[in-house]
């Protein structure tokens, strides 16, 4: 008698060969948590006692990689197209924490027309494995279930850089790489997004995000495969304005006592005067400015901003649980 091949649902609800899982997990490093510890060990006085040892590998999974720029030589294999509802919920996830969240990406593709169409955003909960951070299964099922009974198929993940450029770390490309690989079996296509709301370098109250994908080319030194960002078009039709908030409110009560959550009355930079919650009402007024109802967006960021100032609280209690892959408050906003 033949023996059976085992069957398994894989994390996006699709049945498959259960080898097809072997040694898969959606992880990628806390940038933030890497540098600082890197930088301590740059501070750590040396022992001269002893011959420094030669390391087998210049491997840094911390090291961010800016990506390449589609070109009329290398031309987008597709465009991207994001709706606004995505933008939002993406925005709103990534400004409460200073430990970089996570989330999948639901909408469809179009092979005739070659165009991607992100139309939603599911934040889920995310592990740590000391300096990994990684999506929790459960709610990674959980996610792409919610997207599937929209009518979306998972086309993507975005995850935050806090304080961070949104260049995909070596560990990002990785993930990626993997995931577009295991996607494309189907004739899928997986893009990855990169939030950054807070980044140092950035005075600006607008969040940074960069939409990739990796291409085949291999860097000079041949450790990674490069990673190409997309310009990505703003999709112009009305989100689902119930739904955000109740995402909104979602994303409140998880994060609010929690040891990562940002001071959201706290200025966000120091050349700026606005706080970190009016800076993410800026970043989602921006967001909305193309829509033509402007009396609708502006009484959906008043209710926004209500929720926050009634809900919202930025020191945890004892006993709550911290959040994993943080940066410090000082760290952020500086």
């Amino acid at each position: 008698m033949r023996t059976r091949r085992r069957r398994v649902r894989d994390p996006w609800g699709n049945w498959c060969d259960a080898k097809d899982l072997e040694g898969q997990t959606f992880e990628h490093l806390s940038a933030e948590e890497l540098a600082r510890r890197r930088e301590e060990e740059k501070c750590k006085p040396g022992k001269s006692s002893k011959v420094p040892r030669p390391t087998k590998s210049s491997f840094d999974p911390f090291q961010l990689i800016p990506c390449n720029v589609f070109s009329e030589e290398k031309q987008e294999p597709f465009q991207v197209k994001v709706a606004s509802e995505a933008l939002l919920i993406m925005d709103l996830h990534a400004h409460v924490s200073m430990a970089e969240v996570i989330g999948l990406l639901g909408g469809r593709y179009s092979e005739p027309d070659k165009i991607v169409e992100v139309c939603a955003a599911e934040p889920c909960n995310s592990l740590s494995t000391g300096l990994q951070c990684e999506m929790d299964p459960v709610s990674q099922t959980q996610a792409s279930e919610t997207l599937a009974v929209r009518g979306y198929s998972v086309i993507g993940w975005y995850h935050s850089h806090p304080a961070f450029d949104p260049n995909p770390s070596l560990r990002d490309i990785d993930t990626q790489a993997k995931y577009q690989s295991y996607f494309s079996r189907g004739g899928a296509k997986f893009i990855g997004m990169i939030v950054s709301p807070y980044n140092r370098n950035n005075p600006l109250p607008y969040s940074q995000i960069t939409c990739l994908v990796i291409s085949d080319e291999i860097s000079p030194d041949g450790s990674y495969r490069l990673p190409y960002k997309f310009e990505v078009q703003q999709m112009l039709e009305e989100p689902r304005w119930g739904l955000v908030f109740e995402k909104t409110r979602w994303i409140i009560e998880k994060y609010r006592l929690s040891r990562s959550s940002v001071p959201m009355d706290k200025i966000f930079h120091r050349d700026s005067d606005l706080t970190c919650l009016q800076k993410l009402l800026e970043c989602l007024r921006k967001t909305l400015s193309k829509m033509t109802n402007c009396f609708i967006a502006e009484e959906f960021l008043t209710q926004i901003e209500n929720l926050f100032l009634s809900n919202y609280k930025s020191k945890p209690e004892n006993g709550v649980a911290e959040e994993n892959c943080t940066v410090g408050p000082k760290e952020l906003l500086m």
